[in-house]
């Protein structure tokens, strides 16, 4: 479909399109070959709908839907954030913030793994979390970056109530690991 459509067959439309054209023998060509059975009574009967509605995974299932060009634009769209939070736990000095985007690295990769397997994205709720933890994501980032460096050069006479109240006299403060970048 992509190679002959170049902008696809449309949003939605891959199942329509594949049961009401000749794209429909691309699927049953063991049938179409054989030439033993009649063609409209299998098309329109129960075996002839068993394997229609789905491709064989998200990254073609996009290409026939809106062709090559949105096939490689959906791609850079989702590396885009897997790039991004790479970028993230490697500049991360945070534990806490690293060990997030660890998890998120972990996840966006499964996802996309699984999506050459399935058509994963498509389904409303997987869709919805890869945004939300997209989301939250860029929200850590934010975050970090607004939060000022914690050196002890910082510390001055008005924050040493608050380290007194964390840390007794006598024990040295435990020295808080800087977020942002150096």
């Amino acid at each position: 479909m992509a190679n002959d459509h170049m902008f696809g067959v449309g949003l939605n439309a891959y199942a329509l399109v594949l049961a009401n054209t000749d794209y429909y023998w691309y699927v049953y060509r063991e049938i179409y070959d054989d030439g033993a059975i009649d063609l409209d009574e299998f098309r329109y009967g129960e075996r002839g709908e068993s394997r229609l509605g789905t491709a064989h995974h998200i990254y073609y299932l996009m290409a026939a839907e809106t062709g090559w060009y949105g096939m490689w634009a959906f791609i850079l769209f989702l590396s885009r954030f897997c790039w991004r939070n790479i970028r993230l736990y490697f500049s991360t000095k945070d534990p806490f913030y690293k060990a997030i985007f660890l998890g998120l690295m972990v996840g966006f990769s499964t996802l996309h793994m699984l999506g050459l397997l399935e058509w994963i994205l498509r389904q409303a709720q997987v869709f919805h979390l890869f945004f939300i933890l997209s989301g939250l994501m860029i929200t850590i980032e934010r975050i970090r970056d607004q939060i000022p460096d914690l050196s002890p050069e910082l510390i001055t006479e008005n924050h040493q109530p608050a380290i007194d109240a964390v840390c007794p006299p006598g024990k040295e403060p435990v020295q808080a690991v800087p977020y942002r970048k150096s």
